[in-house]
């Protein structure tokens, strides 16, 4: 009997792998409630363990991922990375729902504008729009 994945049943196991990761971790956050249940306060510790091992990864890939897989992943650590630091800080949003598989961020890629990963435009209180830089500190 024969174990062996095809590719793509490789890279849907991988994507799937690293959803199911970024959903524990927006659980962790208070960002997703638990069937049943309510968002539970943020546990920053185990949360910031799972960044950790979801960063650790990207590490050991790099390299051999497909770029919309490499993509997916470092999206999602961004998206992660920022939440954290506002869950850390007591301004958390309302409940979000999960980054995108790699099939849709791959379908997006072609018609969304070059942005630099990590910054997303603020008001400020002038109503001017600034750019507000993340780094690896989670608070």
């Amino acid at each position: 009997m024969d174990h062996s994945l095809s590719d793509a049943e490789v890279q849907a196991r991988f994507a799937r792998h690293v959803q199911m990761q970024i959903e524990h971790v927006l659980v962790l956050l208070g960002r997703i409630p638990l069937p049943g249940m309510e968002a539970m306060e943020p546990r920053l510790a185990e949360a910031r363990e799972l960044i950790d091992h979801l960063e650790a990864l990207e590490v050991k890939t790099r390299g051999n991922l497909q770029p919309h897989e490499q993509a997916f992943l470092g999206s999602a650590l961004t998206e992660l990375r920022l939440a954290y630091v506002e869950a850390s800080q007591g301004r958390g949003r309302p409940p979000a729902s999960p980054p995108q598989s790699p099939e849709s961020v791959r379908a997006d890629a072609a018609a969304a504008p070059t942005g630099t990963p990590g910054t997303s435009p603020q008001e400020t209180s002038g109503g001017e729009e600034t750019k507000k830089k993340f780094s690896k500190s989670y608070g």
